[in-house]
């Protein structure tokens, strides 16, 4: 019986832990979280051409769960990557997106719609 209580005392002692340590750290911890400034700033640098590819992925590729409004941009954007993408190009040493002309067009639609 004493062996039992041992036990469960570890082991509360082990959960009590690790939510102190989430705790302590959570502001620590990376976070993807998306608001209107930086959609416009995603917006015009994929426009000129010197957005890298890998913040472009993130950006369609993580659910927007605090805005409708920016989840629905984030489906524009995977409809218009899928449509008009073309191969990515290096600018400054890092992999860039690059868009058709009509591309750019479509992306500078969802610039003024969100910027407005």
């Amino acid at each position: 019986m004493l062996a039992f209580v041992g036990l469960v005392l570890i082991v509360f002692s082990l959960f009590a832990l690790v939510f102190y340590f989430f705790y302590k750290f959570r502001s620590s911890m990376p976070y993807y979280r998306v608001d209107r400034s930086y959609c416009c700033f995603l917006l015009q640098h994929a426009i000129t051409g010197d957005l890298p590819c890998t913040d472009w992925y993130l950006f369609i590729g993580a659910v927007n769960l605090t805005s409708e409004e920016l989840e629905l941009l984030r489906l524009a954007c995977i409809e218009i990557d899928e449509d008009y993408s073309k191969e990515s190009v290096m600018v400054n040493g890092k992999m860039c997106m690059r868009f058709s002309a009509e591309g750019k067009r479509e992306l500078g639609v969802l610039l003024k719609g969100i910027s407005a």
